[in-house]
């Protein structure tokens, strides 16, 4: 039965979506018009098909990347970078010296970033423990860029299962290495019980029996399984236990298996990673380093506050690369941390004096909704729910009208269309489209997003004779077991009908051709494209 139906908001506004549900031998369409100098001969993108469920919200994935990016480009600037300062806090003489590592939210700083800023702090702290008469150097980390304002986090809403693989590090302005240490779980000279240990620079490397905890990051990774010999549970496993705050290991590997896991508190992380470094290149010296006591400071081994004032002095800064870069990186390699980081820096951005108390991350949860509204309008926005930035939160819900509706802002908004070039093409080295698509390199520009049952693209088909100017925008969102071959389908039927290469109709057909849903299984394909116009870039074909 067909179900012809105008949408909110959205009629003749040259949207075209589409939604296939389980259990159904055939999907209702209805007809929206396009207009667009593709339009001419080329009827195609005219007659694609429209139905009232793509103003339903979805979970996005990392889509909500996107948004993100967009927010920081217009927060911030294109040519904002990080700063993360290394100070020296003045003491009385003959007391050790206080070196703290003032972060800023640079989730793209790694130890080689870090040893090259402690190499030109050397000379000033030489010269200051020589001033002040000391051999001993106290390292700490200053994490107070971001505010909590006391309330929940949002990570706090990410689910267990989706927490694997190194994939839910917590967001904090010190940060190395991605807050991640890699472990290595291996098994006793008996070969019947397992034994972890850290294989980070900084540790001993010695393996622990029950329980690691790197550079005080207190319960980090815990072995949790009964196994008495190697055929119990020869397949080792690592799965994140909320109810015990820890990382479990499961089974006797059979030769070493390495894991990634994120550190439970960086300060205690950065400030034993300072420590580290500072020790090497003092070792000539015979400087002691130490870090920062626990009953120092409010939280975690190594963590302080820095008061910067007449009182202290800069020994070194480690500036980021440009904001560009690091959106062409977060988008690319799809990095949850980059984009939970910046969503604490955008609300410091936003800062105002009546919202000291207020959480950064909250602040920019507003930042994105504002834009979201600006590019959506309030209506449609109001149907969307944005509990983080990164998407990992099953909590957050998007309209593909709205994600639509975000792309067509960024393609005709001046200071957002470098954001196009950040998103990777199929084949991209390093990318989450890496093996996606080979066939549209070049022509697409995209962004993916996955989660446990969930697929999600969004994207431009690209015009290569105009220089990459984009022809359209599209996004899809599918839950199911086929659900990322069916939005790879979708986006090569878009570009396929955008260049004038299939016929009227095919991309139904398409899409029922990988309809293979289970019964058991809810699904849900929401898809939706917009034309743009070839000659007048900064024109738009909606009506509102």
């Amino acid at each position: 039965m067909r179900r012809h139906t105008r949408l909110p908001g959205l009629a003749s506004s040259g949207l075209v979506g589409l939604v296939g549900a389980s259990g159904c031998s055939a999907t209702a369409y209805s007809c929206l018009p396009l207009s667009s100098k593709l339009s001419g001969e080329n009827t195609n993108l005219d007659k694609l098909v429209a139905e009232a469920s793509m103003c339903q919200p979805c979970v996005p994935a990392s889509t909500m990347k996107v948004l993100t990016a967009a927010t920081a480009l217009i927060t911030l600037s294109p040519s904002f970078r990080f700063e993360t300062t290394i100070v020296l806090e003045k003491t009385r003489r003959g007391r050790p010296l206080r070196v703290t590592l003032v972060g800023a939210g640079d989730a793209s700083l790694t130890s080689e970033g870090l040893h090259a800023a402690v190499s030109r702090a050397k000379h000033g702290l030489r010269n200051a423990l020589k001033e002040q008469e000391a051999n001993v150097v106290v390292v700490g980390a200053d994490d107070g860029a971001f505010r909590d304002g006391g309330k929940g986090k949002p990570c706090d809403e990410w689910m267990a299962e989706d927490l694997d693989a190194g994939y839910g590090v917590e967001p904090s302005a010190v940060v190395v290495d991605g807050n991640v240490a890699v472990i290595e779980v291996v098994s006793d000279s008996g070969g019947v019980a397992p034994l972890v240990r850290c294989k980070c620079a900084s540790c001993t490397g010695k393996p622990a029996k029950r329980r690691i905890d790197v550079h005080g990051l207190r319960v980090h990774v815990v072995l949790a399984n009964d196994a008495t010999n190697n055929n119990q549970h020869q397949v080792c496993s690592l799965r994140f236990s909320r109810a015990r705050g820890a990382y479990e290991v499961r089974g006797v590997p059979t030769s070493p298996v390495r894991f990634v896991v994120p550190v439970l508190d960086a300060k205690a992380w950065v400030a034993h990673r300072l420590a580290h470094l500072l020790s090497e290149v003092m070792a000539d010296d015979g400087t002691e380093v130490v870090v920062l006591d626990a009953n120092d400071d409010d939280g975690g081994g190594g963590g302080v506050v820095v008061d910067v004032s007449n009182s202290t002095k800069v020994l070194a800064v480690h500036t980021s690369e440009p904001l560009l870069e690091f959106l062409t990186r977060m988008l690319h390699e799809s990095r949850n941390l980059d984009a939970e980081c910046l969503l604490h820096v955008i609300g410091a951005a936003k800062t105002l004096k009546r919202d000291h108390l207020e959480s950064t991350a909250q602040l920019g949860l507003r930042a994105l909704r504002s834009l979201l509204s600006d590019a959506a309008g309030v209506e449609v926005a109001s149907r969307c729910h944005i509990s983080d930035a990164s998407g990992m939160s099953r909590k957050n819900l998007m309209t593909p009208c709205a994600l639509n509706a975000l792309l067509r802002h960024i393609a005709f908004t001046s200071t957002l269309q470098p954001l196009i070039a950040c998103m990777p093409s199929p084949g991209d080295v390093g990318a989450t489209t890496h093996s996606r698509l080979p066939d549209l390199k070049g022509v697409l520009r995209v962004k993916t997003g996955s989660m446990n049952g969930i697929s999600a693209l969004c994207g431009y088909v690209m015009d290569e004779k105009s220089g990459g100017m984009p022809l359209a925008c599209f996004a899809c969102i599918s839950v199911g077991g086929t659900a990322r071959l069916c939005v790879d389908e979708v986006a090569r039927a878009v570009y396929n009908a955008t260049t004038a290469a299939v016929v009227v109709g095919e991309l139904p057909k398409t899409i029922r051709r990988h309809g293979r849903w289970r019964r058991n299984v809810v699904v849900t394909l929401v898809f939706l494209v917009t034309a743009f116009r070839s000659s007048r870039r900064k024109s738009v074909v909606v009506a509102r």
